[in-house]
């Protein structure tokens, strides 16, 4: 189990398309990371039109985009987005995604948001520097053997008599392949 220690951003990158000029407005996209009321992380995406309205129930979908060389400086060439989920701006335009990266370093998210005849599409990107911590193993309160001593002794005594049964049974059917050869080789 992984723990969300820190997060801090270090860069916003928006990038709106055009559909086009006499059908679609255009779109801004912001994003930014949080954590929820639970220290889990969510990716927050803010959606507005030109006039600054906020763009209701439109679907943003979200990806991460792998670092296949996190300690060589930089990302693969064409590393293709990983998809991870979708989510809906609520009536103020703000989308939330939970998701925590699989590692520490540098992680690259994507929002994308189709266009429509009234908005235009466009999509996103956060990168964000991330530090992940391994959560502790839990303690276990110790359990006296006095509670469960019955059943633990007939599981030994189980163990004990079927080892000697099988040691028993090779034992027997050692000496009698032993006679048989015996008996093949002087008769």
């Amino acid at each position: 189990m992984m723990r969300l220690v820190s997060v801090r951003h270090l860069t916003v990158l928006a990038l709106a398309t055009i559909v086009s000029a006499t059908l679609a407005q255009d779109l801004t996209i912001q994003m930014e990371l949080g954590v929820d009321r639970k220290d889990r992380p969510i990716i927050i995406t803010e959606i507005t039109d030109a006039a600054g309205e906020p763009a209701r129930r439109r679907q943003v979908d979200y990806y991460f985009i792998p670092d296949f060389f996190p300690n060589r400086g930089g990302r693969l060439h064409g590393s293709h987005p990983v998809y991870l989920g979708s989510a809906t701006t609520n009536l103020i335009g703000a989308a939330e995604f939970r998701y925590t990266p699989p590692y520490s370093g540098t992680a690259l998210f994507e929002a994308r948001v189709e266009g429509s005849r009234d908005l235009a599409g466009g999509s996103a990107q956060l990168e964000a520097e991330v530090l992940l911590e391994e959560s502790p193993v839990p303690e276990l309160e110790p359990v006296p053997l006095a509670a469960i001593r019955r059943p633990l002794e007939i599981g030994i005594l189980s163990t004990v008599i079927g080892v000697w049964l099988f040691l028993l049974l090779l034992t027997l059917t050692t000496i009698r392949r032993i006679n048989r050869l015996g008996r093949g080789v002087t008769g």
